[in-house]
């Protein structure tokens, strides 16, 4: 069977709309939604962790770093605790900074206004452990990490909105 190359091209932008309708953020029921990347608002600099947004440029050693010179917030998707790949790169270079020192890092776990004071504090901790257990695997020892929980008390911006939301759904790495 000869299919005409309109149809190809037809069957091609099917597929993809199919796809990307699958791959889009879905809310659920409550307070939950499905994995999704860092929103607009905090992307680029703010995330990256690397070249001169985060004040290290790009070959430079890590015995060079300092502690300013590293992103210091880490942020999530709603309702979600998962570290993502601009994150992890990030946390790779405070690993090197951790391991060419002996210094104690405080986790601080923040969220978003939306959802009750205890499921928000709950959040925060799981976003602090999940920072903490990216840097234990790497080789930081546990016992010079601290991870605290704020929930919703100490947002970054005090506004009700998409792009607030998403800078307050955080993990602020700080020196013990």
């Amino acid at each position: 069977m000869v299919v005409p190359k309109q149809m190809k091209y037809f069957l091609l932008v099917l597929f993809s709309v199919f796809m990307v309708a699958c791959s889009s953020n879905q809310t659920k029921k409550g307070n939950a939604e499905s994995d999704v990347s860092i929103p607009e608002a905090v992307s680029g600099a703010e995330t990256s962790g690397l070249g001169e947004a985060s004040g290290i440029e790009t070959g430079s050693s890590y015995s060079d770093m300092s502690f300013d010179s590293l992103t210091k917030t880490i942020y999530f998707g709603f309702d979600r605790s998962v570290i993502t790949s601009d994150s992890k790169m990030a946390l790779d270079k405070v690993v090197a900074f951790m391991k060419a020192g002996n210094k104690s890092l405080r986790l601080e776990g923040h969220t978003d206004e939306r959802g009750s004071r205890e499921y928000n504090m709950a959040l925060g901790e799981r976003r602090g452990n999940a920072v903490k257990d990216y840097l234990v695997a790497k080789g930081v020892p546990s016992s010079r990490l601290e991870v605290i929980s704020y929930g919703e008390e100490k947002p970054a911006v005090r506004a009700s909105n998409e792009s607030a939301y998403a800078k307050n759904r955080r993990v602020e790495i700080k020196l013990n």
